[in-house]
């Protein structure tokens, strides 16, 4: 029960709050593991990294790979300390933990590599680790849709390895459309492709066709922020540039608000 109510105060950013009713509830019972994973989850929000690593080591002491406490040790490390080197082991550690624990969990393989690609400034070691997990997911896979979702999250992994990597992007992106015609989120990477590609005018026109047969609410904040770079590359669209993002910073913290309450109800 303690749990349920600390998630709620999670959505509506009541951390100190949700923090002493995880408090309580593993004072009830020491060896709950879920009330010690939400701390940690918890405390890394607050910034508490000290009592956070504490929390998450006595995960680990209860469970040798428990991937909550692996994460947060391994995000972290990304962000809280400048030794890449130890960052990518730790992220190594996450990878073994999450093959030999839940290697058919899809959502948790693609969940994890979108995160740690966004945290490690490109390095390309952390990308390779996070390719791997999207190939192991990718094997996973028993529909299309969620082949379609993988291939996507690659698309947008090899954008982030520069170079050759646009080709990928560009054949992963494809083949994800023939799995899955319909997904907007794809249909979204090939614009981006577009993009950086510098075909501006080929990456607009597709927006405008997006927009006519999609809702705002389908293209969500990834539109937005597409729109924006767009406005970037116009000669004098800095003013406009701006404000894209600007909208595109608040359409996603509604996002991940409504993402946060409906995880709960579903609960």
């Amino acid at each position: 029960m303690y749990v349920t109510c600390s998630r709620c105060g999670i959505t509506n950013y009541l951390f100190s709050d949700s923090s002493a009713r995880h408090t309580q509830a593993i004072a009830t019972n020491a060896s709950f593991l879920p009330a010690l994973a939400d701390k940690t989850l918890i405390l890394s929000n607050n910034g508490d990294w000290d009592q956070a690593l504490d929390t998450a080591q006595r995960l680990l002491d209860a469970e040798a790979e428990h991937l909550d406490a692996l994460a947060a040790i391994a995000v972290h490390a990304f962000t809280q300390e400048a030794q890449p080197h130890d960052a990518v082991q730790k992220l190594e550690d996450l990878d073994a933990a999450l093959k030999s624990k839940e290697p058919q969990s899809i959502e948790t393989h693609v969940s994890l590599a979108a995160l740690f690609s966004q945290l490690c400034s490109r390095q390309p070691r952390t990308l390779q680790i996070c390719l791997r997990m999207l190939e192991r997911a990718l094997k996973a896979c028993k529909k299309p849709q969620q082949e379609a979702r993988v291939l996507c999250q690659m698309g947008h992994l090899y954008l982030l390895q520069g170079g050759g990597g646009l080709d990928k992007a560009l054949r992963a992106f494809r083949d994800a459309t023939k799995r899955d015609a319909a997904n907007v989120k794809v249909l979204l990477g090939m614009v981006l492709c577009q993009l950086a590609e510098g075909a501006v005018d080929d990456a607009e026109a597709q927006i405008e066709l997006l927009t006519l047969m999609h809702s705002a609410e389908d293209l969500g904040f990834e539109l937005l922020y597409l729109q924006a770079q767009i406005q970037k590359s116009k000669k004098g669209g800095k003013k406009d540039h701006y404000a894209a993002l600007q909208a595109c910073h608040e359409s996603f913290l509604a996002w991940q608000q409504s993402s946060a309450a409906d995880s709960i109800a579903e609960e």
